[in-house]
């Protein structure tokens, strides 16, 4: 009886233990495969830089383009006095 269930509790921790083998590979594999991905984009985009073909983004812009103020500004913007509600 003893050794029907060492057996059991055997061949129970083997089936668990290649099912965690077989997706813990699964998952390596993946992440392998997206770092890979994730180089070669990046490879890409510094060849491309070199070159000059990189596209500029539109978080490249002067920062005179950015800051860019309106040809009239109203000075008196603060210092106007609100006009007071009378009930």
């Amino acid at each position: 009886m003893i050794a029907i269930f060492v057996v059991m509790i055997l061949i129970l921790f083997c089936c668990f233990g290649v099912g965690t083998f077989i997706i813990c590979s699964f998952k390596l594999a993946k992440n392998a495969k997206q770092v890979m991905e994730v180089q070669e984009k990046v490879r890409q985009m510094q060849d491309n830089k070199r070159k000059g073909l990189a596209g500029d983004s539109l978080s490249n812009i002067d920062v005179d383009q950015q800051y860019e103020l309106p040809a009239e500004i109203d000075i008196n913007l603060f210092s106007k006095k609100r006009k007071l509600k009378v009930n």
